[in-house]
C-alpha cells in the first residue's frame, strides 16, 4: 500500500466534502461517537422516514402485505452487492444483535476456552461472559494496549492459546481508536494450530474466528463466523 498517497488524499478537502454532504450536520457539538449511536446518511434518514409514513397510511396491508413481502427481494439484491447466497442473509436491527447471533450460535462445551480482549465492543464481551456464567466455558482475556505493535497483540493471543481453546474472538478495528487488528496473521496461526494438532492427534477442535467490525454506521456490521 502506499501510504504517502492515501496520507495526501486524506488531506485532500475534495475528497470529503462529497462525504460530509451526505450526512446531517452535526450541531450544536461534533459527533465522535460512532459506535453505538452513529449518524445515518440522509439518504438512509429519510427512506426510513419515508417507510413509516408509507406505513401510516394503511398500516395492516402496507406493513404486512408490501414491506414484508419485499424482504426476499431485498435479500436477493443485497446478496448480488456482496456475492454470496441469499439464503447467507439475515436482516437484524443492529450489530449487537447480529454479533450475539454468532456467538450463542457457536457449539461448546463445559470448559472450552474463548479468547476475547478488554478492548471488544461490551455487548460483544457481555455475550460471551454470560456464555461463561451459564454454560461453564472459559473466557480469557488476552491483555495488551491498543498502542502495541501488531506482533505484541499476536503474542498476548498466542500465549493466551490452549489446547481447550475454541475461538478467537477479533475486533477487526476497535471503536476505542480505530485500531485495526492483525485478523488475516491470527487466522492464519489459528490454522496452522490446526494442521499441528491434527498430526499429532491433539485435544484441538475447529477453531472458529469471529470478525466484527462494531463502528460503522447506523449499527451495520461487517461480521463473520469461519473455521480457521
Amino acid at each position: 500500500m502506499n501510504y504517502l498517497a492515501v496520507d495526501r488524499m486524506a488531506e485532500d478537502e475534495s475528497v470529503w466534502e462529497p462525504v460530509r454532504a451526505a450526512y446531517p450536520a452535526q450541531e450544536p457539538f461534533l459527533n465522535l461517537n460512532n459506535a453505538a449511536v452513529s449518524p445515518p446518511p440522509i439518504a438512509v434518514e429519510e427512506a426510513v422516514v419515508d417507510a413509516y409514513r408509507f406505513i401510516s397510511r394503511n398500516p395492516d396491508y402496507n406493513m404486512w402485505s408490501r414491506l414484508d413481502t419485499a424482504l426476499p427481494g431485498i435479500k436477493r439484491e443485497l446478496a448480488e452487492l456482496i456475492d454470496c447466497s441469499p439464503d447467507e442473509i439475515a436482516l437484524n436491527r443492529n450489530s449487537s444483535e447480529g454479533l450475539s447471533t454468532a456467538i450463542f450460535g457457536i457449539p461448546l462445551a463445559k470448559g472450552d476456552q474463548v479468547l476475547i480482549s478488554p478492548w471488544d465492543y461490551p455487548s460483544v464481551r457481555a455475550g460471551w461472559l454470560q456464555r461463561q456464567q451459564r454454560e461453564g466455558i472459559e473466557v480469557l482475556n488476552c491483555a495488551f494496549d491498543l498502542l502495541d505493535s501488531d506482533d505484541d497483540i499476536i503474542e498476548a493471543y498466542v500465549e493466551a492459546m490452549t489446547p481447550r481453546t475454541r475461538v478467537l474472538q477479533l475486533t477487526h478495528m476497535y471503536h476505542w481508536n480505530g485500531r485495526v487488528l492483525p485478523v488475516k496473521r491470527l487466522c492464519e496461526i489459528a490454522r496452522e494450530a490446526l494442521r499441528h494438532s491434527r498430526k499429532c492427534r491433539s485435544a484441538f477442535a475447529n477453531w472458529i474466528a469471529i470478525s466484527s467490525l462494531p463502528a460503522c454506521t447506523n449499527g451495520s456490521v461487517r461480521r463473520s463466523a469461519t473455521g480457521c
